[in-house]
């Protein structure tokens, strides 16, 4: 981390920025604890003043898990990215397994076919996959059509 950098980033409102390498130093560790998310390093570093962030491991999983559904972006069906608890990890599996299949479908256009990208509950992945068999085939028929 070079010197131009540091002025640039503020861990809270009342530190003075950067003023030593220590406080660098304490910048670096925080963000690795984002980043890599131990159990051992949580309790030496604190990421805020007043705010306890990971104090616990199952506060830690719970944060991952809502980090995953968030990179998943299933909004809808997972209750607004809460984690139940019990650290479920995800609301519902199914829910993701069901978003998935729809990223899936999008990936493939194939809109008139599968009912507007839905998928239906018990997950068979695609509405139906002789569609999108039939969605591909008949773009290569078009791609490679002479008349």
């Amino acid at each position: 981390m070079t010197t131009r950098n540091i002025k640039r980033y503020k861990t809270t409102r009342n530190t003075k920025r950067y003023k030593t390498t220590r406080n660098t130093k304490r910048y670096k560790t925080t963000r690795n604890i984002k980043r890599y998310m131990t159990t051992r390093n949580i309790k030496r570093y604190k990421t805020t003043r007043n705010t306890k962030r990971y104090k616990t491991t199952r506060n830690i999983k719970r944060y991952k898990a809502t980090r995953k559904i968030k990179r998943y972006k299933a909004t809808r069906n997972i209750k607004r990215y809460k984690v139940s608890r019990n650290i479920r990890r995800y609301k519902a599996t199914r829910n993701i397994k069901r978003y998935k299949a729809t990223r899936k479908i999008k990936r493939y256009k194939a809109t008139r076919n599968i009912k507007r990208y839905k998928v239906s509950r018990n997950i068979r992945r695609y509405k139906a996959t002789r569609n999108i068999k039939r969605y591909k085939l008949t773009h290569n028929i078009r791609r490679y059509q002479t008349t």
